[in-house]
């Protein structure tokens, strides 16, 4: 990551200030003949979408600015192996093996899977994908251990990936994190994929209309069209669907929700922790006072979490606990919860000469700025007067030294499995890694969890770390916000993957 060029992450904090906000007249594809009549319900076999999107959008969801590339990729394209409800599931790859020492693995893909165009798709496809893919800017990091140049293609149904070092968390770490396979010889941008859905037409600035993929690998859909309009405003996107224009809503927040207690007609989608964000205080380590560990402590101390997740998620949400991946694979749960203990972080303050401190926020998260703002009032129970600095969220990330010069950063993270989310956002090479923290006791147990094959082994490798982040860690991690989406009642199975509503099992109850 650098300053030039924002990473996804980056851009997709920002991405609200980058979209522009549709007219509800404006949600619809912009073909009239295509497009169910204004304040009427979806037929039977069409599903309007209202996404955050931008003028910016493509179909390469490798270099996505907003969630529309998502909405429409994930449903067109086919991975290796996604991210489910919490766990890893293979969709292209038949089984992902290793070899003994975890430094050769081979992908053998399912039978008989077509391409949009009628092409077979082959493990040609899949190794050209692969390497594409590592040639992003973005996630390039995810795949920087594989030697393309020795990995082989025996042109039909194996790849055998090789890596210049051992990885035992290629499945979770690499594929589930990003690999979509289309052409050899294309791109995503020409949005021929395998999924669930075809793509009829695509335009950044009135959206996407998906079809139903009859001859889909894994059966064909029971929607015959997804209809996904880029609308910038959850409030926008939630007035939408209860004006009867559109059917599923994506990022609503809490107190929208709300509102929607009493409609029989609509239903709000929480799938918990597994599907959040991780909202925390950063506290710089680069410079005081955060650089004594005691003080970090302290910080931990003073912050009533319950508080902040009751009024700023309005409940819906789980309290932190200053530990990354909650309810997803790796998670480790015998950490003691950290308590609120104000009197005990006053005298750690007063007894170390510490009465001021710092904070920059944008609100690129709805609540960011609202729980900055009570922050304040807690710190000040206990003798801290906190100074915020609120900066624009379209420009939050182009300026990193505001940053790194801040002696604390109120942001979040998207909850992954903790053997992708740790090296993403806590190593010490990091780009993201915005607190400076560089424990080198805990970046060998990182790269240790990366190369141990055994099982037992890693996760007990793995829970070390955890619980030494969890110690003496950089991040107040104090809760975790359920990414919400609301839909009409009689739209049914819908699921997710990391926030991104996919239709391929979704169908209207009878």
């Amino acid at each position: 990551m650098t300053t030039k060029s924002p990473p996804a992450r980056a851009r997709l904090l920002t991405a609200v200030g980058l979209a522009a906000t549709l007219a509800l007249t404006g949600c619809n594809t912009g073909n009239p003949d295509e497009t169910a009549a204004q304040g009427d319900r979806s037929s039977a076999g069409t599903a309007r979408v209202p996404v955050l999107g931008s003028a910016a959008d493509t179909l390469d969801i490798t270099g996505a600015v907003t969630m529309v590339p998502f909405a429409i990729g994930y449903n067109v394209f086919d991975s290796l192996v996604m991210l489910r409800n919490g766990e890893f599931v293979p969709q292209l790859a038949e089984s992902v093996e290793p070899n003994n020492d975890a430094t050769a693995w081979t992908i053998t893909i399912r039978d008989g899977v077509t391409f949009h165009d009628g092409t077979p798709l082959t493990a040609d496809d899949v190794l050209s994908s692969l390497q594409y893919v590592a040639g992003t800017t973005n996630y390039t990091p995810s795949y920087v251990d594989v030697d393309f140049a020795s990995s082989t293609s025996d042109g039909d149904r194996t790849v055998v990936v090789q890596l210049t070092r051992p990885r035992a968390d290629f499945v979770e770490a690499v594929l589930a994190h990003m690999s979509p396979v289309f052409p050899e010889g294309k791109t995503m941008d020409d949005g021929i994929g395998s999924g669930p859905f075809t793509l009829k037409s695509f335009s950044a600035d009135t959206g996407a209309i998906l079809l139903s993929n009859d001859d889909y690998w894994d059966g064909a859909p029971a929607l015959e069209k997804i209809e996904i309009v880029p609308v910038a405003e959850n409030s926008a996107r939630l007035a939408a669907l209860t004006d009867g224009q559109v059917d599923y809503a994506m990022g609503i927040t809490a107190t929208g929700a709300e509102t929607l207690s009493d409609r029989t007609d609509l239903t709000v989608a929480n799938d918990g922790a597994q599907s959040s964000r991780a909202f925390t205080f950063t506290l710089n380590t680069t410079m005081a006072p955060f650089d004594d560990p005691d003080i970090r402590a302290a910080m931990k101390l003073a912050i009533d979490r319950e508080q902040l997740v009751d009024v700023v998620f309005r409940g819906k949400g789980d309290v932190g606990n200053d530990a990354l991946g909650e309810a997803l694979p790796g998670f480790n749960n015998n950490l003691d919860q950290h308590t609120y203990d104000p009197d005990a972080a006053r005298e750690v303050f007063e007894s170390k000469g510490i009465d001021e401190l710092g904070i920059l926020v944008a609100e690129v998260a709805p609540g960011l700025t609202d729980a900055t703002e009570l922050l304040k009032q807690q710190l000040a129970d206990v003798g801290i007067t906190l100074t915020i600095t609120e900066t624009d969220p379209a420009t939050l990330y182009t300026d990193f030294e505001a940053i790194t010069q801040s002696q604390m950063f109120a942001t979040y993270f998207t909850n992954r499995p903790v053997a992708t989310i740790l090296p993403t956002y806590t190593s010490a090479e990091s780009p993201y890694n915005f607190s400076g923290w560089k424990d080198p006791e805990y970046n060998q147990l990182l790269q240790q969890s990366q190369t141990l094959v055994d099982a037992e082994q890693r996760t007990t490798v793995l829970d070390d770390a955890q619980h030494m982040f969890w110690h003496n860690g950089p991040e107040v991690i104090w809760g975790y916000q359920t990414d919400l989406a609301a839909h009409v009642a009689t739209l049914d199975g819908v699921a997710t993957s990391q926030a991104v509503p996919l239709f391929h099992d979704a169908a209207y109850k009878k």
